[in-house]
């Protein structure tokens, strides 16, 4: 499941901090697109998830479960989760944005040392779901 060539730590915080980032501003633009609307600034993505509509949360949590059982990977990793680290992982969209909700705000200034690393799980999965809603929205459905 993993690569066996050992990770490069350099460049965990730059690829966690991007997913955050990209995590945020296509969340922002989904919201954008129902309300006409812009959320005030902020990088916590809980927050800006609980800002959307009924319908688009609705929708996020259909999709993420559409992408998870397409995937054989996203299997895999909730094995490995909860058999190795002994944690209940699972595909919760409002449970994975809690847990990686100040992702951003942490990882970007890690190198300080004054803050600790925060859970980062299901930026692509989560991704590909507001993807999925925003291309729906676009073409009228």
């Amino acid at each position: 499941m993993y690569s066996p060539y050992p990770a490069d730590c350099e460049y965990i915080s730059p690829y966690i901090m991007n997913g955050g980032f990209s995590l945020e501003l296509k969340m922002k633009y989904l919201h954008y697109l129902e309300t006409g609307k812009q959320i005030e600034s902020g990088h916590k993505l809980r927050a800006i998830y609980c800002e959307l509509t009924d319908a688009s949360k609705k929708a996020l949590r259909e999709n993420l479960k559409e992408v998870v059982k397409n995937c054989s990977l996203c299997k895999e990793a909730v094995k490995f989760f909860n058999s190795e680290y002994k944690i209940q992982f699972n595909w919760d969209i409002h449970k994975l944005l809690s847990n990686s909700n100040m992702a951003f705000e942490r990882w970007r200034y890690i190198y300080e040392g004054k803050n600790d690393p925060t859970w980062f799980a299901g930026y692509s999965e989560i991704q590909a779901s507001v993807d999925i809603r925003i291309n729906n929205l676009k073409n009228g459905e």
